[in-house]
């Protein structure tokens, strides 16, 4: 899958990789399968002018165009159920709700620190992953996911939301009519 367009570079990738875990469709606060409770999905859609900062690079901000209604609600459905996945373990439905950019990216890391040891993409994203929240207000709050705003340029694109005490954002490509997501976990804006 070529995302030369975003200009991210392999070594940016591999931060997004080893990042740490910080922390609608009207409004969704469930219990999730494993008794934790998910934190509320909403899509507000205020837009990208909340995430622009005044003499920050915004680059990413103005990366693009808009993308529709429709596919900002299916980006921020996809991301929090991705999250939630993650806080719940469940490694084997994060790979399925991850792109195949990401899974390739992982496989690479995993290969990179794990020479010869040949796993499975649940037992790679198991051995990668930050340490999720030990406690259930901060897994609650880093599941939410309030989608403003989807900027898009062909198959590649960055999901801006406001999270638990600051706005993130995370890369997202498109899998044929989907959006999935490319990032490992979402990074503050600046």
């Amino acid at each position: 899958m070529k995302i030369s367009s975003a200009k991210i570079s392999f070594s940016a990738l591999v931060l997004v990789l080893a990042g740490t875990l910080q922390v609608g469709c009207g409004r969704d606060t469930s219990a999730s399968s494993a008794g934790i409770e998910a934190g509320p999905l909403r899509v507000s859609a205020r837009g990208i002018a909340p995430y622009r900062e005044a003499g920050a690079d915004n680059s990413i901000e103005e990366y693009g165009h808009e993308a529709s209604s429709a596919e900002l609600k299916q980006a921020a459905r996809a991301v929090h159920a991705y999250l939630v996945a993650r806080v719940e373990r469940d490694w084997v439905a994060a790979c399925a709700l991850s792109s195949p950019y990401l899974r390739h990216h992982i496989k690479v890391v995993y290969e990179f620190t794990h020479p010869g040891k040949p796993r499975s993409c649940a037992e790679m994203f198991r051995a990668l992953a930050p340490g999720e929240p030990p406690i259930a207000d901060t897994t609650r709050k880093s599941t939410e996911v309030d989608a403003d705003s989807l900027r898009v340029e062909g198959t590649t694109g960055f999901l801006f939301f406001d999270g638990d005490i600051e706005g993130r954002k995370l890369i997202m490509v498109r899998v044929g009519a989907r959006w999935k997501p490319a990032g490992l976990l979402p990074t503050p804006l600046h």
